[in-house]
């Protein structure tokens, strides 16, 4: 079965073992209202899936009013663990960084202003739960998919899907050169262990430095590497 991007030639392919599966805020009495109420304080379940199977794509929207991006916060749950593989705020999880609405585009991730999709395949081996959680003080809401598969049996060698959001004020040492050959001093964007690759990130700055701030190295250290 294929996990990844299928090319149209695969359309006419018969998948065996597959059974395409939605969650979604959808109206259930019929009407238009499709969205669910996320009150403040609180958590509410997305999805639950039982079984093997592969969340193959995510789209949702909300209001970027009052923080909201950054005050939903996704968390998403493998295999009957209790901490989290995903922990993340809504906006930045899709790469809308400061909260702030905006336009891009990705292999794995795009925003049309609010709205937002996430492609990423996320293959879990007995169950997977999506929450959402709003830390304001304000009432929200969410529109949303969640397109996934079930599988008659676990997919062998792949890995479950991790994203994690951090921030950290910096402030430029008063004796740093610029020269810098150890990234003693970088900005930390991910520390991890165990087995896995890299699949990538959404970096957003806000500085009132007034030169470039884009000059700065990506340093990778690869099973306690010494050297980059």
């Amino acid at each position: 079965m294929e996990i990844g991007v299928a090319s149209l030639g695969n359309l006419a392919k018969l998948g065996k073992g597959v059974r395409s599966r939605r969650w979604s805020s959808y109206d259930k009495s019929g009407g238009n209202g499709d969205s669910w109420p996320i009150p403040a304080g609180t958590t509410v379940v997305l999805g639950e899936m039982q079984g093997a199977g592969c969340i193959r794509h995510i789209w949702m929207t909300t209001t970027d009013g009052n923080n909201n991006l950054r005050r939903l916060v996704l968390r998403m749950y493998w295999d009957g663990e209790e901490t989290p593989s995903v922990q993340c705020p809504i906006g930045d999880f899709f790469g809308l960084g400061h909260a702030k609405a905006n336009y891009f585009q990705s292999l794995p991730l795009q925003a049309f202003w609010l709205g937002m999709n996430c492609w990423f395949p996320m293959p879990y081996s007995k169950s997977a739960k999506i929450t959402i959680t709003n830390d304001s003080k304000d009432d929200s809401f969410l529109y949303f998919y969640i397109d996934y598969q079930e599988y008659d049996k676990p997919l062998e060698g792949v890995g479950n899907f991790h994203a994690n959001w951090r921030r950290e004020l910096v402030v430029r040492k008063p004796d740093r050169t610029n020269l810098n050959t150890t990234g003693d001093d970088n900005y930390l964007i991910l520390d991890v262990e165990g087995k896995g690759h890299y699949v990538g990130c959404c970096l957003h700055i806000d500085t009132n430095e007034p030169g470039w701030w884009g000059e700065g190295d990506d340093m990778f250290f690869v099973d306690g590497e010494k050297w980059p």
